[in-house]
């Protein structure tokens, strides 16, 4: 378990403003990096719940991160890029 991203994803889930789809991935992608993939899938499904309540365009990368964490594996990459600005290449989940 990596305690800075344990204490990161508790950080940010007292801060949290439930309309932003993002601060929810980057606490699940904090809980998988810290190996609670349970807890990292859940907080990427609310992600994605709230993406589509805000009518967002293509969710396919938060997805991939969703598929990542639920087949317990952490996600590297930039969770705030831009699809179109990144290419899916920086972004997949690690073999770890």
């Amino acid at each position: 378990m990596i305690p800075r991203a344990r204490a990161a994803a508790d950080r940010l889930s007292k801060h949290l403003v439930p309309s932003d789809p993002q601060l929810y991935e980057a606490i699940a992608a904090a809980q998988a990096a810290s190996g609670d993939f349970p807890d990292a899938a859940e907080q990427q499904q609310r992600a994605l719940d709230q993406a589509s309540r805000l009518h967002w365009g293509n969710p396919d990368a938060m997805q991939e991160r969703l598929a990542a964490y639920r087949a317990s594996k952490p996600w590297i990459g930039n969770i705030f890029a831009s699809p179109a600005t990144e290419g899916a290449s920086a972004n997949t989940p690690t073999g770890r």
